[in-house]
């Protein structure tokens, strides 16, 4: 677009052009008159300067805001994200103290009873192999599947939580029983009293085993 041209003034032999501002409607002159002649005055072209200026820093601040707010976001997020690493940790920590408290109340009353009975268990599984396990295991069991049933009836002095104990004790006497019948060669007895040719099944030392694998 053009300025509108106004009028002309010849000054020493050369062309003087007075345009109109577009902006504030007042004149402004040029020595040459082209048709992409920028249609306002200096001043007004200052001032739009200016205000571009002006917008282009409050972009670029906005810009800059935008960025910093995003960063501060992300560093939130992994903010909250390692609080919840950090919850979780140490809720971790306290299962793990919990279950060593378990395991250490376990291993206390697994000498209470060894030195009150003796080695009954170990002794009843020499006998009659790993099946005096499984009974011992099995009653406890029953025994739970019994309070749980029937909340209502009297527990005696052995409650729900008692009876879980005693299986995971007997549980982990099972394992040590087991583990004492490996011999140096790294393999276990093997036996069933009813194991066939090629089957393999735990066994005790007084059962005929001549069809089990050793």
């Amino acid at each position: 677009m053009s300025a509108k041209l106004i009028r002309t003034e010849e000054i020493y032999g050369k062309k003087k052009y007075f345009f109109e501002c577009e902006k504030c409607g007042g004149e402004f002159w040029s020595w040459v008159h082209r048709k992409n002649t920028i249609p306002i005055c200096g001043n007004c072209a200052r001032e739009r300067d200016k205000f571009k200026a002006k917008v282009n820093k409050l972009l670029k601040e906005k810009e800059i805001y935008k960025k910093g707010y995003e960063a501060g976001l992300m560093m939130a997020k992994g903010f909250e994200k390692g609080l919840d690493n950090m919850i979780e940790v140490k809720d971790n920590n306290k299962r793990f103290e919990q279950h060593q408290k378990i395991l250490d109340k376990i291993h206390e009353t697994y000498i209470q009873k060894n030195n009150a009975y003796g080695n009954s268990f170990d002794e009843s599984c020499d006998d009659f192999g790993v099946t005096a396990a499984v009974v011992r295991l099995s009653d406890k069991f029953n025994r739970l599947k019994t309070l749980t049933k029937n909340p209502d009836i009297p527990t005696g002095d052995e409650s729900v939580m008692d009876t879980l104990l005693d299986m995971a004790n007997y549980a982990i006497l099972t394992y040590m029983w087991l583990e004492n019948q490996k011999p140096k060669s790294g393999r276990y007895k093997w036996e069933d009293v009813n194991c066939t040719e090629g089957e393999t099944n735990m066994i005790s030392e007084n059962v005929d085993n001549s069809s089990c694998k050793n």
